[in-house]
């Protein structure tokens, strides 16, 4: 006798586009502890980094019927470069999410809420031995800041 098999309606759907690597890897992982797979469906699209009208630009020309587009982004660019991105995901219908200044600083918030970083810059923050394990090398001059 053949077994039946279950189908799920899901309700609503949901594209994600981060812009990087760990912009990725921490939304997968909120999908997985929080998401809700019976009633909403969240496609993420892995991350490359790029200009950030390049990011709402791969947003639009994702195929597919999703209910809503959404991209993530840090805040850690030039102003007119955000406005174009802004404006761009305005007149498509999708919504940017900023992280200030960016994914690094609120990672480590969540590890480590005593620690204070609000004199760190992005670069400094983006290339912590502790986010990246399997780099080698770590000096004051490689990295700007």
């Amino acid at each position: 006798m053949r077994s039946r098999r279950r189908h799920t309606i899901v309700r609503y759907t949901k594209f994600v586009k981060p812009e990087g690597a760990h912009d990725t890897t921490f939304l997968k992982l909120l999908r997985e502890y929080y998401g809700q797979p019976d009633q909403i469906y969240v496609d993420i699209k892995k991350g490359k980094g790029g200009s950030q009208p390049d990011l709402v630009d791969e947003a639009i020309k994702r195929e597919g019927s999703f209910d809503k587009r959404v991209v993530v982004m840090d805040g850690d660019r030039d102003l007119d470069e955000m406005q174009k991105a802004d404006q761009k995901a305005e007149d498509n219908h999708i919504e940017i999410i900023r992280n200030f200044p960016c994914i690094e600083a609120v990672l480590i918030k969540i590890l480590e809420p005593n620690k204070k970083i609000s004199g760190l810059s992005s670069p400094r923050l983006k290339f912590r031995k502790d986010l990246h394990p399997r780099r080698k090398t770590y000096t004051d001059k490689r990295i700007p800041g």
